[in-house]
């Protein structure tokens, strides 16, 4: 009896164990299944930001594509209102000369009186000498209806030029006030990107969801890789194998991450991230033709090069893209200028290397940097 009782005792505990066993697993499971809500709903959050973002980075691109266009116009608008002043001056003094010639000419005229050549024939006794004379005269009359007609001239085109220079300082400050609506814009949004920016980081705190983004991007990339090598039909540009060690970098700038390096939980980075100032030139390590150049999600404004050989350089996060697809470029030009588009926090450049499809360390292709 005693063992029975005993053994029904353990029989009883060993049910209560497993029972609070099962609760703890369901209460453990709820908590993973609500987790992975929150993690889909921030998920689903952060794509929406995303695309926000990419709105406004790429209105700020456009916005300062119009803003150098402007700046240029500005610049030559100026230059060529000093060149009208240059000329104006010039055609002053001119006219000013003109001016103290036919006034001499006036007051010898006003001394002969009106009948000028009467008083050289009345004069002179010799008729040759009055004929030399009376050529002479003539020329004289003649020289100084050209001088008149010189500083009519002149004068309309002083006329001329005062007009011209009136229309193109109307046009310099519609051009500067254009401009500077132009700059406001662009500090709105990019106040706006930084609030989304903000937004973003906070929903990436979670590593789950950082290392979802990252992969998403990763595919979005080699999408359009699997694109471009289905549509590619770009002949060799030149011996990009040989020049392993000896390719300039595409930016000046410091290494922030290089090829292999960790980058979130068990994802490694594809390519060399390298900080260089805003607005930097962004230059192609070798010559070829541009088969992508726009805003990728998660690369920002992004352009790609083909060298033929199935070699592919990646340049992403810039502001601004100098190319456009189908472009021959030459090695060293410049194709970009470096930004923080993509979601970065700070300007720099995302530089890969690839070739059929496979990611190559630029280590083992660029210069070592001196």
């Amino acid at each position: 009896m005693i063992r029975a009782a005993a053994a029904c005792c353990l029989l009883g505990l060993a049910l209560t164990v497993v029972a609070d066993d099962a609760a703890r697993l369901r209460d453990l499971q709820r908590e993973i299944d609500a987790g992975e809500r929150r993690v889909e709903e921030a998920e689903a959050q952060s794509q929406s930001l995303e695309r926000e973002l990419q709105k406004a980075e790429t209105e700020l691109a456009e916005l300062k594509r119009r803003g150098e266009r402007l700046g240029a116009q500005v610049e030559a608008a100026e230059r060529r209102l000093r060149t009208l002043a240059a000329r104006r001056a010039e055609l002053e003094a001119t006219r000013q000369q003109q001016l103290r010639k036919l006034a001499d000419d006036i007051a010898i005229a006003y001394r002969l009186g009106r009948s000028e050549p009467f008083k050289i024939l009345l004069n002179l006794e010799n008729p040759q000498t009055a004929q030399r004379m009376m050529r002479y005269y003539g020329y004289l009359t003649e020289a100084r209806a050209r001088q008149l007609a010189e500083y009519q001239r002149t004068g309309v085109e002083l006329a001329g030029l005062a007009e011209q220079a009136d229309s193109e300082h109307a046009g310099l400050q519609a051009n500067r006030e254009d401009l500077a609506r132009q700059r406001q814009r662009q500090e709105a949004v990019l106040d706006k990107r930084g609030e989304l920016l903000a937004a973003l980081s906070t929903q990436l705190a979670d590593e789950r969801l950082q290392v979802r983004k990252l992969r998403a991007e990763a595919r979005r990339l080699e999408r359009v890789l699997e694109d471009l090598a289905r549509r590619s039909a770009v002949a060799n540009a030149g011996p990009f194998a040989a020049q392993a060690g000896q390719l300039p970098w595409p930016v000046a700038g410091r290494l922030l991450h290089r090829y292999g390096e960790s980058r979130a939980s068990t994802l490694r980075w594809s390519g060399w991230m390298i900080a260089a100032a805003e607005g930097d030139p962004v230059r192609a390590v070798h010559a070829g033709t541009v088969v992508f150049a726009d805003y990728l999600r998660g690369h920002g404004q992004l352009i790609i090069v083909d060298h033929g050989d199935g070699y592919l350089t990646l340049y992403a996060h810039n502001q601004l893209l100098l190319k456009a697809t189908g472009n021959r470029i030459d090695g060293g030009e410049t194709i970009a200028r470096v930004g923080s588009s993509g979601g970065l926090n700070q300007s720099a450049l995302y530089f890969e290397i690839r070739r059929g499809g496979k990611t190559l360390d630029p280590g083992r292709w660029l210069r070592k940097a001196s």
